[in-house]
């Protein structure tokens, strides 16, 4: 059921009127998945109806709720790559790559989980939504975040990079609402606070400040080798 089919003109009256209101859209409204995987990992659903993801294209991220196992032994790495426009992560998505994320803690070596997303204030705000969750959603973070995950990229120091590549043109402006939302979330988000967890993402958003500069993932496909070879020499560098 996609988010906007259903429109609930509710009032409550109460905290404990909101919270019944909250649980419900929650458990019963569930917003199908904007996201796709892809990869080496299977899945064992419902009625034994196996899905190896090592033989298809991209595919729509199933509900949780139909899936008995999920077998990622022979993955490496976990990409989250923000692309094709789709916006803030949705819950169904969230909750698929939590379940990879709980699923790895049985193996001896689990494989590590990466965000790569654009440069600006925007990817940096869904990077954080996936590892520490929403503030519209508090009371669910717990069974959706990743604790694990660890930033590839994008940064403002990779277009500086690439700009100076001959024809190269991988840096761009802020806009006001870019700055304005930059703002808000070092003034707003405990992940960005002097004293928060993330220290490099709060030096990435003042760095784009005081630079007046983003970048977008789109600059790595003019790179030589493409995304691929952009990503293969950064794992080399994590490893």
């Amino acid at each position: 059921m996609a988010p906007e089919a259903i429109s609930l003109p509710l009032s409550p009256a109460s905290s404990d009127d909101q919270e019944l209101v909250r649980n419900y859209i929650d458990n019963v409204l569930e917003a199908a998945s904007k996201g796709l995987v892809a990869g080496r990992f299977r899945l064992k659903r419902e009625w034994s109806v196996n899905v190896d993801a090592n033989s298809t294209q991209d595919t729509m991220i199933p509900r949780i709720q139909s899936i008995d196992d999920i077998d990622i032994s022979g993955a490496r790495w976990v990409f989250i790559i923000e692309k094709e426009g789709k916006g803030n992560p949705d819950m169904s998505t969230r909750e698929f790559v939590h379940h990879l994320l709980v699923a790895s803690n049985k193996y001896n070596r689990p494989p590590r989980f990466y965000a790569l997303v654009d440069g600006d204030p925007y990817g940096i705000s869904i990077m954080s939504t996936y590892k520490y969750g929403s503030m519209a959603h508090l009371h669910e973070n717990g069974r959706l975040s990743l604790p694990r995950l660890e930033w590839l990229g994008l940064r403002v120091a990779d277009a500086i990079l690439a700009s100076e590549s001959p024809g190269a043109n991988s840096v761009l402006s802020l806009t006001t609402s870019d700055r304005r939302k930059i703002l808000a979330m070092l003034r707003n988000n405990p992940a960005w606070s002097n004293d928060g967890p993330e220290p490099e993402w709060r030096s990435e958003l003042q760095r784009m400040l005081v630079l007046n500069v983003k970048a977008e993932i789109e600059m790595l496909y003019e790179r030589d080798g493409g995304l691929e070879a952009w990503i293969d020499r950064k794992l080399f560098r994590q490893e």
